[in-house]
């Protein structure tokens, strides 16, 4: 459905796999493409994290979110060590921005009721 469309969503809409995507340029000029998360990749990223042996939970959301190249949360855990401590953050920020878990409005576009 297009977006701006004011239609009722279908069923088959709603339980539609889909994802935003963009792209992330990193501090050695290079890029990396994302996808935005399912709240089911979320919840997993938590619980998986909160395993006795479980990575940081931003591991998981990276592997979960970054689609080229594809990094295992092992891998992400490596690159972070070894990566300007941005490139991360960068990555992560964006697959939350279009996970729709962050708050993109400046707050003075908020109007006081």
């Amino acid at each position: 459905m297009p977006k701006g469309s004011s239609s009722r969503l279908t069923r088959e809409d709603l339980i539609a796999r889909r994802f935003r995507t963009g792209e992330v340029e990193l501090s050695e000029g290079g890029t990396v493409a994302v996808r935005g998360l399912t709240r089911a990749e979320v919840q997993e990223a938590q619980r998986l994290a909160d395993a006795d042996d479980g990575l940081p939970r931003d591991r998981y959301l990276i592997a979960y979110g970054l689609t080229d190249p594809v990094m295992s949360p092992e891998d992400v855990d490596v690159w972070a060590a070894n990566a300007p401590a941005g490139d991360t953050v960068r990555v992560e920020d964006k697959i939350a921005e279009l996970s729709g878990l962050k708050d993109t409005q400046p707050k003075e576009d908020y109007k006081s009721v």
